[in-house]
């Protein structure tokens, strides 16, 4: 049978356990209120307005974004189709003997479309006619459209090589006062067939080179572009773009731009890399005037070709294709979404670190970031391509998006239309990218928050969410390391304290390592352990478990003492008259 119960035990058990739930709680108090006072919520309530609106420039989290497009996304150059077809309008304004076979070609044209019948019909008259540019444009046109570019190649050349009022055009339209009209029916045919011979040649493999042709466009169209600049300024962004319509038409959106004839040249010397030229060309196309505050791809450029001079003119198609891109960039920046994709990834080819390096500064790779962000959200929203490139499109510009420092949310609506471009396995990347940048807009309101109101939303990331968040984590630190080198020495160490206790143990950006740089050693030390979660949570175990030993220690000495004061003989007594049982005589 069970004895009498120590009469000390039911209150000291209890004590102790009432004890040891009073230091956990008073555990979790004290490394909250620790932690809580170190963080960026405990800054005061103009700093916390100011850190609330901060922006956040995406550099970690760029780098986690890219790996979401780093596979699937790849995408070439991309070319700007050939011109439209001539309008019966021109007729009038032909040469006499040229008007017949031209109307000839127009009705086949008409009545066949883009088919067959019409190819083979006007290709018989092309062929009484060899001389006659406007059926020779037409029919390389279609050629092409068909994608028979042999055939359209050896059509346009047998054409060019027939007369010589295309090499006469050429010549004057390059001169710097032509009065050269862009709608006059011979130079418009001219141009229009030589970017569809660039075309051609561009689209297969092992035929003549289309440096020719395509330098042969832009040499005519060059001087009319910069006399259009005269009068207007940087504020105009198409001020410098021709539209070239085909012969006969109105200007219009299905005219030829100047912008494709730059595209193609480009594009030309990126597939081309064999271009070689002489150095009487290469002063003539790389020198520029001095500038006082020169942009940063007239930056880039001016270093590669210095770079290029002593090394033998390594990479020198891609530096032709770098020149023009340059000179596109600095009458303006141009309205056409292929062209911006492409010098955006010509960009980026030249930043490269074997190619950039000991060029590309910190500075300058910013500056250039900016250029590109902006040619980036630029075709994000004009996103005029062609239907047949419109999924090829896409797919750079959101592997684009990802590696830039766009603000996506601004263009949220354009980027739904892109989204629609997308396969189906690859759309969840434009949906994760624009969650990305809600999630990192609200951030810095989150965190300086005391009691923030909504959740972040970076849970509609799903598996992503955990890496990206960290790395977001350090890109405002970054931020916040860049707004306090401008407050005072208080504000500073709070925001270290802050930003590492944000961290944990994550490698701090340099921003934030720069500012705390300027603390004396024995600061950044102390920086380190009151910013170190760890620490607060041993300070605060440690200060639990000394209050549980004292409270203990009293509760033991009191119950010592009443054990000293207790007879032992009434205890049994009371037990025995409680249970029933006879006191022993």
């Amino acid at each position: 049978m069970k004895g009498p119960t120590h009469p000390e035990s039911r209150w000291f058990f209890s004590g102790v356990a009432l004890t040891t739930l009073g230091c956990i709680i008073l555990f979790v108090i004290t490394y909250r209120a620790a932690t809580r006072a170190r963080s960026f919520a405990a800054l005061g309530e103009s700093a916390r307005q100011e850190l609330a609106q901060v922006k956040i420039a995406p550099h970690a989290t760029a780098a986690e974004e890219a790996t979401w497009v780093a596979s699937g996304f790849a995408s070439g150059y991309l070319m700007a189709p050939v011109g439209p077809l001539p309008c019966r309008a021109c007729l009038d304004r032909l040469p006499p003997g040229d008007r017949d076979a031209a109307r000839q070609a127009l009705d086949a044209m008409e009545a066949g479309g883009d088919g067959e019948s019409a190819i083979t019909t006007i290709a018989a008259i092309n062929d009484s006619h060899p001389g006659n540019l406007l059926v020779a444009d037409i029919l390389a046109t279609l050629l092409v459209r068909a994608e028979r570019f042999p055939e359209a190649d050896q059509v346009i050349s047998k054409a060019f090589d027939s007369t010589s009022s295309d090499e006469q055009i050429i010549a004057a339209a390059k001169q710097t006062y032509s009065r050269l009209d862009l709608d006059d029916v011979q130079f418009s045919t001219i141009i229009h067939l030589h970017h569809a011979l660039g075309i051609a040649r561009l689209s297969q493999a092992g035929s003549e080179p289309p440096w020719k042709a395509l330098k042969n466009v832009i040499g005519s169209v060059r001087e009319l572009s910069r006399k259009r600049l005269l009068g207007t300024t940087k504020g105009q962004a198409t001020a410098s773009k021709l539209l070239i319509a085909a012969p006969g038409c109105p200007r219009g959106t299905s005219s030829l731009s100047s912008y494709d004839l730059y595209n193609n040249l480009i594009v030309g010397y990126v597939r081309r890399p064999d271009y070689k030229d002489t150095d009487a060309s290469r002063r003539h196309e790389f020198l520029r005037p001095s500038k006082t505050y020169p942009g940063a791809v007239n930056q880039l450029l001016a270093a590669q070709v210095d770079r290029a001079k002593s090394n033998g003119w390594k990479n020198e198609s891609n530096l032709w294709a770098l020149s023009n891109a340059e000179q596109v960039l600095d009458w303006r920046r141009p309205d056409d979404a292929r062209l911006n994709v492409n010098i955006v990834q010509l960009l980026d080819w030249w930043k490269n670190d074997e190619r950039c390096n000991g060029i590309c500064t910190p500075e300058l790779l910013a500056r250039l970031q900016t250029v590109e962000d902006d040619l980036i959200a630029a075709a994000v929203r004009r996103h005029n391509v062609t239907a047949d490139q419109q999924r090829e499109f896409a797919s750079a510009v959101t592997r684009l998006l990802a590696e830039s420092h766009t603000d996506r949310a601004a263009l949220a609506n354009d980027i739904a239309t892109i989204r629609g471009w997308l396969p189906a396995d690859q759309a969840h990347a434009a949906d994760d990218l624009l969650n990305a940048e809600r999630t990192r807009a609200a951030l810095p309101q989150f965190i300086v928050d005391p009691q923030p109101g909504t959740e972040l939303p970076v849970e509609k990331l799903g598996h992503r969410a955990d890496r990206w968040y960290a790395a977001a984590l350090s890109d405002f630190t970054a931020a916040a390391a860049t707004w306090a080198s401008g407050r005072s020495a208080a504000e500073k160490r709070q925001v270290i304290v802050a930003s590492r206790q944000l961290l944990g143990a994550t490698t701090a950006p340099p921003e934030l390592a720069e500012l705390e740089a300027q603390l004396p050693w024995t600061q950044r030390m102390a920086v380190r352990l009151t910013a170190s979660k760890t620490w607060w949570a041993v300070v605060g175990l440690l200060f639990a478990a000394a209050v549980w030993f004292l409270v203990v220690w009293i509760l033991l000495q009191i119950r010592e003492w009443r054990t000293l004061h207790t007879s032992f003989y009434n205890a049994e007594l009371t037990f025995q008259r409680r249970t029933g049982e006879q006191p022993p005589r």
